[in-house]
């Protein structure tokens, strides 16, 4: 981090891809960005330098929290990306952290993501009624059956719950030494928070840390080929500059509690396997969960991000696609914005069904006191049959 950083005005800085070893033909990098102790809310998108700033998040945060997602960034003019903090300097440090790279190719055999229709999950320490873990643990998660050992990363959503205290997690390859990163924070105890992201792994899966303590759930929804895959041009990253797709705020109704939006694919996507998307859950009145899924495809039962109460929530995600797009349900309701960073060629998901799931509008209750509104009720003949 800070490697290659230009200032353009006091809102954006210019951020040279030379830095951390990230090849010169990179068309796109995975950075886990995280804001520091900010005093004020707000947010920040990354995107292409040269480019316009797109009207899309890829950061969102409250006064007082650490807060971290990750994103795909397509790289644009001169190797380079550009992030636009809406509050300027001043309001908390950012930290970026380079996860990976992507680079052309028509046809590869290494590096190609292979989509799972339905997200599979790979630990949840609070089966069996099983303890959090403790400070300053490591446990090795290792690779799920059905990916070969010379895979070279996994796509994975981390959920935290129950968290000790304050502090950081992280994931990295088995073995290998921990890197200075994280992929989420923890601001104190009792928190939930999500983050998804790729991991590197060798053929003993890889190592998650944490230094706080918490039950840790993980998911995996993708894994990336070795080198003893045929080559193919299936599961190549297209890069994208970040597209708003859906934005419930303006709409009549929001996700409701246990309903879903689907949402359609822009043409130019030409039918993808797989989209990277940002959604942000905002200021959802309870605390929540969303899961990303192929559009008319059965909803596994695990989550792609989660959200406390009047909180804003950015979180990235890999999912499966259909030709109908993708689906997002939440369990409690939220306002919901979901932006396009990219998308992975090859076969669509096959739909199960013909018609969306549906966002059904809640049984509404009023109730009237006093007594000159019971007065009125009753001269008006409005008591319920």
């Amino acid at each position: 981090s800070g490697k290659g950083l230009t200032s353009i005005n006091p809102y954006t800085a210019r951020i040279s891809t030379a830095a951390c070893g990230i090849p010169d033909e990179a068309t796109a990098i995975v950075v886990s960005t995280a804001i520091v102790r900010p005093p004020r809310k707000g947010w920040l998108v990354a995107y292409p330098a040269g480019s316009t700033r797109p009207s899309a998040a890829t950061l969102n945060w409250n006064a007082g929290t650490t807060r971290a997602n990750t994103s795909t960034v397509r790289v644009g003019a001169d190797a380079a990306i550009e992030v636009y903090r809406i509050d300027g300097y001043g309001n908390g440090s950012v930290v970026m952290d380079v996860v990976g790279a992507f680079v052309p190719a028509t046809s590869a055999a290494s590096g190609r993501l292979v989509v799972v229709d339905t997200a599979q999950r790979l630990l949840d320490t609070r089966d069996g009624g099983g303890d959090r873990l403790g400070p300053e643990t490591t446990v090795r998660i290792p690779l799920p059956d059905g990916v070969p050992a010379d895979a070279t990363a996994l796509a994975v959503n981390v959920t935290v719950a129950q968290t000790r205290s304050n502090g950081f997690f992280t994931v990295f390859p088995a073995g290998s030494p921990q890197p200075e990163a994280s992929v989420l924070n923890a601001d104190r105890a009792n928190q939930t928070r999500a983050a998804a992201t790729i991991v590197p792994v060798t053929e003993d899966g890889f190592d998650l840390y944490t230094k706080a303590g918490a039950h840790v759930i993980v998911d995996m929804t993708g894994w990336f080929t070795g080198e003893s895959e045929e080559s193919s041009p299936d599961g190549l990253f297209v890069p994208a500059t970040p597209q708003r797709l859906r934005d419930t705020r303006p709409e009549t109704n929001p996700i409701y509690a246990g309903g879903t939006i689907e949402i359609g694919l822009p043409a130019r996507t030409q039918q993808p396997s797989a989209v990277a998307i940002s959604m942000t859950m905002v200021a959802p009145e309870r605390r929540g969960f969303v899961t990303a899924h192929a559009a008319r495809t059965p909803r596994g039962p695990t989550s792609s991000g989660s959200g406390m109460p009047f909180e804003v929530t950015a979180q990235f995600a890999i999912t499966a696609a259909s030709a109908a797009g993708v689906e997002i349900y939440s369990n409690a309701g939220t306002e919901l914005t979901v932006d396009l960073l990219g998308w992975f060629t090859g076969p669509q998901a096959p739909t199960s069904r013909n018609t969306p799931t549906g966002n059904p509008v809640p049984l509404q209750r009023v109730i009237a006191i006093g007594d000159s509104t019971m007065a009125g009720v009753d001269r008006n003949f409005a008591w319920a049959q």
